[in-house]
């Protein structure tokens, strides 16, 4: 799988928490074949410092339009 992000912000709530904001778009296959794009895609993940060590406590994603095409598919006309 194919993934680009671009980071928009990172918020700092206090020495424990803060959390990251990003775009993106993936693409990529899966083991039975389906091609799969995720185009222009927002996600947010929240982080607290845990024992010293910071953890994802909590994600969030949100796409524009997802495209699920088989295989042996050419055009994606009969899909949209």
């Amino acid at each position: 799988m194919k993934i680009r992000l671009k980071l928009n912000r990172i918020n700092v709530f206090d020495e424990e928490t803060a959390m990251v904001l990003f775009k993106g778009k993936a693409k990529g296959e899966s083991k039975d074949g389906v091609i799969m794009n995720l185009n222009y895609f927002n996600a947010s993940m929240l982080f607290k410092k845990i024992d010293g060590d910071w953890k994802v406590v909590y994600t969030h994603e949100s796409a524009d339009q997802e495209i699920v095409m088989p295989a042996d598919s050419t055009s994606s006309q009969d899909y949209m």
